[in-house]
């Protein structure tokens, strides 16, 4: 797929994961348009910690010699944003974004995040299908 404005795809993307299908995932990892999409629904605009976030997973995706295509958040209330990242590794990406998520929101336990985790997954793998 060629794609001229990542940006505005990326837009479109945090858009859609805003709604209300994806809305329960509160972050995760998708394939989009042959690329993988790390997202976040977690106030970006309001919050300083997703804002953290998206900043270390750049850094990961980085350390990992990952492409960021396209950043975004939806248009309406800058809550979800998305970020299209240059691999088919879904797994991988899913991974980095809850590392991101425990090293900006200082969260050493994994009950939340693995319970947020698994309802994430399900989410995604009903979208996706």
């Amino acid at each position: 797929m060629i794609v001229q404005d990542w940006k505005r795809a990326a837009e479109r993307e945090a858009e859609r994961i805003h709604g209300p299908e994806m809305f329960p995932a509160h972050r995760g990892a998708m394939p989009s348009m042959g690329c993988v999409v790390a997202f976040g629904n977690d106030g970006y605009r309001e919050d300083a910690r997703a804002q953290e976030e998206v900043e270390i997973l750049r850094q990961y995706c980085s350390a990992e010699g990952i492409d960021i295509l396209g950043f975004g958040v939806d248009p309406t209330e800058g809550y979800t944003w998305a970020m299209i990242l240059g691999t088919d590794d879904v797994a991988l990406v899913d991974d980095l974004v809850w590392a991101a998520c425990r090293e900006a929101w200082r969260e050493s336990g994994e009950g939340v995040l693995s319970y947020q985790r698994s309802i994430a997954r399900q989410t995604i793998e009903a979208a996706c299908q």
